[in-house]
């Protein structure tokens, strides 16, 4: 074998970890082969025979440790093997201790949804035996929807077990931030999450409570499944009626799409304003139809896709473009009953005080998802605002497709900016000042994409030209 005999560098070290793991099922080999082995590489006696102590001694010393005050070099053989194979492997002992108590768990987690799904199904044959029943197509793709769910969780199982399961049965696992985990270590989603996969669990609120705390929300969410007048007298003590009012009109004074609807949304607002609440549940639904209408257009779904497209297909057609800000199941299933109810001439009587702050508050998250910073327009609206005189250059040409597509004339203040901003590339956009030291892999492909379209519309067409040539020839 080789040996290193310079100074160690980092690159060193990884190309000696990857000889190791070569030679070795590191997840199945004992620390001690390990570590002597990779110690080998560096230390000029034969580390696979040298006696514990005097290896220790000679790690100490060429890896220069007495240096760092911080590593401590454990003086026990075993946590020495451990330590080494921990800071360079990222390996720690496997206890396998709990597989059947894991095995036990995925048995338990199966049968509950089995369970579930079965009485799914059959909630769904009876209701499809049904001759009448308000909003049964509805019920029907609900109970369908956690029909798929449970069949998606048992996916999930089977998936773990394939991929994760065989695993515990190792010597070794690997371990890299194990204070950073987004769901508890080795499991599946609904392990760690069941809830979201039963029909009981769905929620009507959720959509309406962004901005509670974790807490309130929870005690809010039990109180509208077990006391519905109390909910509401809470509700009232986190959502002040002028204040939510305000908020709804200052999102539609932000956004040319709510702008167009702002008379009628103003009228509907002094409706429960002045305590008209049967007037105003029997109308807003349309009006939150018709700006999720307006929100799939924003978010750039072809008008023709959308034409008659009931709630679900649009929330669908959201879903396909990546957007997860509306609630799929509220809208998709709980809404349109609200709102076919209205649509087909029947009346919301019941519960109004209830019912029109419900519905508030769809109106309110509804205005606040063309707001959202996804939308193409707003996401060049917040960039424009980004930018300064001592903006990087490579920074600032990144205007090039909004300078294409143009600002609409209802975004005043952002159009103006914009052309400051092209003004200002106009004066500094030239070969001897541009920063190709900031031209790496990773950018080179926009920045010439944005160059040439500089060049197109006619900013500077001669310098981006050779700017190009130059970015190509290097």
């Amino acid at each position: 074998m080789s040996k290193h005999t310079g100074d160690i560098i980092m690159k060193d070290v990884s190309n000696c970890i990857k000889k190791v793991k070569k030679n070795h099922d590191t997840l199945n080999s004992e620390f001690k082969t390990l570590t002597r082995e990779f110690l080998n590489y560096f230390i000029s006696d034969d580390c696979l025979e040298l006696p514990f102590p005097n290896l220790r001694e000679k790690y100490i010393e060429r890896f220069d440790i007495e240096k760092y005050d911080f590593i401590e070099v454990p003086e026990n053989e075993d946590e020495f093997y451990n330590k080494i194979c921990k800071t360079y492997f990222c390996l720690v002992p496997n206890d396998s201790s709990n597989l059947q108590q894991k095995v036990t768990s995925i048995v338990e987690d199966l049968n509950k949804i089995e369970k579930d799904k079965s009485s799914y199904i059959k909630q769904l044959e009876d209701l499809k035996k049904k001759e009448f029943e308000e909003g049964k197509n509805y019920k029907e793709k609900l109970l369908i929807h956690f029909i798929n769910k449970q069949k998606e969780a048992e996916e999930q199982i089977l998936s773990y077990i394939k991929k994760h399961l065989s695993t515990e049965t190792n010597k070794n696992k690997i371990e890299i931030f194990p204070s950073i985990q987004i769901f508890p270590e080795n499991t599946y989603h609904y392990n760690f999450a069941p809830h979201i996969y039963k029909l009981e669990y769905l929620s009507e609120i959720r959509n309406k409570l962004g901005n509670v705390r974790l807490g309130r929300y929870f005690e809010l969410e039990k109180l509208y499944r077990t006391n519905k007048p109390k909910f509401l007298e809470e509700l009232k003590k986190d959502f002040n009626l002028d204040e939510t009012i305000n908020s709804i009109k200052g999102s539609v004074s932000k956004n040319k799409k709510l702008s167009q609807r702002k008379e009628l949304i103003d009228d509907i607002l002094d409706l429960i304003k002045n305590g008209k609440t049967q007037l105003f549940c029997n109308v807003v639904p349309q009006q939150i139809e018709g700006i999720l209408y307006d929100y799939c257009i924003e978010f750039g779904i072809d008008e023709n896709s959308l034409l008659n497209s009931t709630l679900g297909d649009k929330i669908n057609l959201l879903i396909e473009k990546g957007n997860t800000k509306v609630d799929y199941e509220y809208f998709a299933f709980i809404f349109p009953l609200i709102r076919n109810r209205v649509a087909h001439g029947k009346l919301i009587a019941q519960n109004l005080d209830l019912n029109s702050w419900l519905l508030l508050l769809d109106l309110k998250s509804a205005c606040e998802w063309l707001l959202s910073s996804k939308l193409e327009s707003n996401k060049n609206i917040n960039f424009i605002n980004t930018l300064n005189e001592s903006s990087d250059l490579i920074e600032l040409i990144k205007i090039a497709p909004i300078l294409k597509s143009g600002i609409d004339e209802f975004y005043s203040e952002a159009k103006t900016k914009l052309e400051e901003e092209k003004e200002n590339l106009r004066s500094r956009l030239l070969d001897v000042s541009f920063p190709y030291n900031s031209i790496t892999p990773d950018n080179k492909g926009s920045v010439l994409e944005n160059l040439r379209e500089l060049k197109k519309i006619g900013i500077n067409d001669q310098e981006c030209k050779t700017i190009i040539d130059k970015i190509n020839c290097a």
